[in-house]
């Protein structure tokens, strides 16, 4: 027999902003107030549902990060991954 612990994924990031001042794009968030966190996936495409232009690890701790702003039209996305792996 073979037992196994489900554990619930993440609740998704509130309050999702990004705001760009001189060139710096900071992207911000609040924390989910349940799940197992272990970090966030920040994904920059140049369409939508794509992340073609860069993937950011960033630790669960963080409730935002800033990069360089590039001139162009970006989508951004923050995925909250858990403790099981996405």
């Amino acid at each position: 027999i073979t037992s196994a612990v489900i554990q619930a994924p993440p609740e998704p990031a509130t309050s999702f902003n990004v705001s760009v001042v001189g060139a710096t794009a900071t992207v911000s968030w609040l924390r989910p107030s349940s799940g197992n966190l272990a970090g966030y996936t920040l994904e920059i495409g140049s369409a939508p549902g794509t992340a073609d232009v860069r993937v950011i690890p960033i630790p669960a701790a963080a409730t935002s990060t800033s990069l360089p702003a590039v001139d162009g039209v970006y989508y951004v996305r923050l995925r909250a991954n858990f403790t099981s792996g996405s």
